[in-house]
């Protein structure tokens, strides 16, 4: 039952999200970075935003064993779901699943890591979707995450920012986040743009930035229109379709590390191969 990885599995049969190629990324991008420094010997205090099945915070604690994770999440069904994913694996000594609200939650310390595959809000949708979903959308000004996560359809609401909007997200990671801590997040790439404009008015910069392309057979992506970015490479302009970014922020302005990969090439392969089976 679930999704078997190397050294856990998790069930997602009673949460919104599902398991999917967004989360194994972020959760193997910004620990294979995280997992080499120093201060890692020593523990890391590590925060999963929207943590949902718990998949992102088990990856924290596989890839850095001495760190401490708390995994938050609003829906009571997801958060009993990821207490029960944890409690199964070996890593349950050192990972919390807190249920409740990121804006509001009292977190009893600043962490130095906050990782998020946070919810967007897509105004054009593919294919059909409910009358009631529509209308929480068009009033998502004047909704509360409780009502929207109760009205019958939890999982537009747990991938739209009526529950949780990037201006908020960003506000509250700022806030948490320690002196050199890092922010790290999966998006839309046609959210980029807007994203790093908001963290670096909460005085959080872009230090790291990975452009996804989808692949042959990437189960698990969500269906989003992809954006399309023309470069020039040799005098040529080359037309590339991005889908996802990831993206990695620091209180310091550092030149910014920048690459990309496609689904299933062996970038990809080489990323989240301590976690695939």
């Amino acid at each position: 039952m679930g999704f078997q990885f190397k050294e856990f599995t998790v069930d997602d049969s009673r949460c919104a999200m599902k398991v999917g190629t967004d989360g194994v990324l972020i959760g193997a991008w910004c620990t294979a970075h995280f997992w080499q420094q120093p201060k890692c010997s020593a523990g890391l205090d590590i925060l999963d935003v929207g943590a949902g099945s718990g998949l992102i915070s088990l990856m924290m604690a596989q890839r850095m064993p001495e760190a401490r994770v708390v995994g938050i999440e609003l829906d009571p069904d997801a958060a009993s779901q990821a207490r029960e994913n944890v409690a199964r694996s070996r890593f349950s000594d050192r990972i919390e699943i807190a249920e409740g609200d990121f804006t509001t939650y009292g977190f009893d310390r600043q962490f130095d890591l906050i990782v998020s595959n946070p919810p967007y809000f897509e105004r054009e949708f593919k294919g059909a979707r409910s009358t009631e979903c529509a209308s929480a959308c068009d009033k998502e000004r004047f909704i509360s995450p409780e009502k929207f996560l109760t009205s019958g359809v939890p999982r537009e609401a747990a991938r739209h920012t009526v529950t949780l909007s990037f201006e908020t997200l960003t506000a509250r990671a700022a806030e948490l986040l320690s002196g050199d801590g890092r922010f790290a997040v999966i998006l839309p790439y046609s959210a980029r743009t807007e994203f790093i404009g908001l963290c670096a008015m909460q005085g959080l910069f872009l230090s790291r930035e990975t452009r996804v392309q989808g692949g042959q057979g990437n189960q698990g992506v969500q269906e989003v229109q992809g954006v399309q970015e023309v470069q020039e490479v040799q005098g040529v302009q080359v037309v590339q379709g991005f889908k996802r970014v990831m993206l990695e922020f620091g209180r310091e302005i550092h030149p910014t590390l920048r690459d990309e990969l496609t689904i299933g090439d062996e970038r990809y392969k080489e990323l989240t191969n301590e976690f695939y089976i």
